[in-house]
C-alpha cells in the first residue's frame, strides 16, 4: 500500500510529496556495499563462466589475456556494474539525479578497490609459493596480461554502475498515492 501525498498550499499546483519526509542526506553505505557484492558476485560467476569456455578451447594462455576473453570481460565488466549501481540506487532510495550517480560511482569505487585487493592478495599468494598456485598463478597472468582489455573493462565498469545508478533511481514523487492537502492550523 503506497503511503498518502501531501501538498500544501505553498506548494504549486500538481507538486505532490510522497509519504512522511525523509532526509537522504550523506551516502548510503549499505546500499553501496550491496550494489558493490552484486557487481562482484555477477562479475565473478559470469567471469568464470568465460574462463571455463575459453580456457577449453584453448585460447587463453599464461602470456596474456585472448580477444575473445578481453571483450567477453569488457561486456560483463559494464553489465556486472550496471546491475550494481541499479542496487545501488533502488537500496538507496536515491531521488536526485546527482546523488544516484554519485552513488554509483563509490560503489564502482568499492568495487574497483576489492578486486585490487584480491588481485594483489592473489599475486602474493603466488610469489610466497602457498597451496594452489596453479590457479592463482593462472588468474593473477590473466589479469596482469589485461592491459588495455583490462582500463576498457574499468571505463565500461564505471559508466555502466553510474548508468545503471540513474536509471534506477527513485522518484516517489511520480509514484501514485492519494493526495490529502494539509491546511494550516486555526
Amino acid at each position: 500500500m503506497a503511503d498518502p501525498g501531501y501538498r500544501t498550499p505553498s506548494m504549486p499546483t500538481g507538486v505532490v510529496t510522497a509519504g512522511p519526509s525523509v532526509d537522504r542526506s550523506g551516502t548510503p553505505w549499505g546500499a553501496v556495499w550491496a550494489g558493490a557484492f552484486s557487481a562482484a558476485a555477477i562479475w565473478a560467476v559470469f567471469g568464470e563462466l568465460g574462463v571455463a569456455i575459453f580456457r577449453s578451447t584453448g585460447s587463453l594462455n599464461t602470456s596474456g589475456v585472448s580477444w575473445g576473453m578481453g571483450v567477453w570481460s569488457i561486456i560483463l565488466t559494464g553489465i556486472a556494474l550496471f546491475v550494481g549501481g541499479r542496487v545501488t540506487a533502488r537500496m538507496g532510495e536515491l531521488r536526485t539525479p546527482k546523488d544516484a550517480i554519485m552513488a554509483g560511482q563509490t560503489m564502482f569505487g568499492l568495487t574497483a578497490v576489492g578486486v585490487l585487493v584480491f588481485a594483489a592478495l592473489l599475486g602474493a599468494g603466488s610469489a610466497s609459493g602457498a597451496a594452489g598456485t596453479t590457479a592463482s598463478s593462472y588468474v593473477g597472468s590473466i589479469i596482469r596480461g589485461a592491459g588495455w582489455f583490462g582500463w576498457l573493462g574499468l571505463l565500461a565498469g564505471w559508466a555502466g554502475a553510474m548508468a545503471g545508478a540513474r536509471a534506477s533511481q527513485t522518484n516517489r514523487a511520480q509514484v501514485a498515492a492519494p493526495v490529502r492537502d494539509i491546511r494550516r492550523a486555526a
